[in-house]
């Protein structure tokens, strides 16, 4: 079964995943469709540090979407006075 999915996910990379997709990547991933054309993932130590970086940079971007919008709402709430500043956009 395992088998069967990772040829499934190798014809969803397109034309150009033939016989280049490095061992490592085996569809366990998000967004792992076993082409790298660019070579990011060629080192599987590589790959496994942006994996952790980019868990660390998302956490970021989601704190930063809640910082966006937490005045916004304080604001229509009447619960801190911001004035035309809890407009974020």
């Amino acid at each position: 079964e395992e088998m069967h999915a990772r040829s499934q996910t190798c014809m969803c990379a397109g034309p150009f995943s033939e016989d280049s997709t490095p061992a490592h990547l085996r569809g366990e991933f998000p967004g792992d469709y076993g082409w790298d054309s660019a070579g990011l993932s060629a080192d599987p130590e590589t790959f496994s540090r942006y994996r952790e970086t980019e868990v660390i940079h998302a956490r970021w971007a989601m704190l930063g979407a809640v910082g966006c919008i937490t005045p916004e709402v304080l604001d229509r709430c009447d619960v801190a006075p911001f004035g035309d500043a809890a407009v974020w956009f």
